[in-house]
């Protein structure tokens, strides 16, 4: 049987969620603009990172900040 992931969703023009919108690694898009975010967290400050404005992510680089137990 499949699984179905859900992602936050907005299509109101020029909204982003905030970290307490998110769990950690979660995703969120605005259909509206065309924008994908995600919740990170670095030494304990949690943030949102807009991956539309980051520059581009190759398949390699992402498999590279895997842990053994994320493969």
């Amino acid at each position: 049987m499949a699984n179905t992931a859900l992602i936050k969703r907005s299509s109101v023009a020029n909204k982003a969620p905030t970290t307490s919108d998110l769990s950690l690694g979660e995703l969120a898009v605005n259909t509206y603009d065309g924008k994908l975010f995600l919740k990170k967290s670095v030494g304990g400050t949690e943030s949102i990172v807009d991956l539309t404005n980051a520059d581009t992510v190759s398949y390699t680089h992402l498999r590279a900040h895997e842990t053994r137990e994320d493969r």
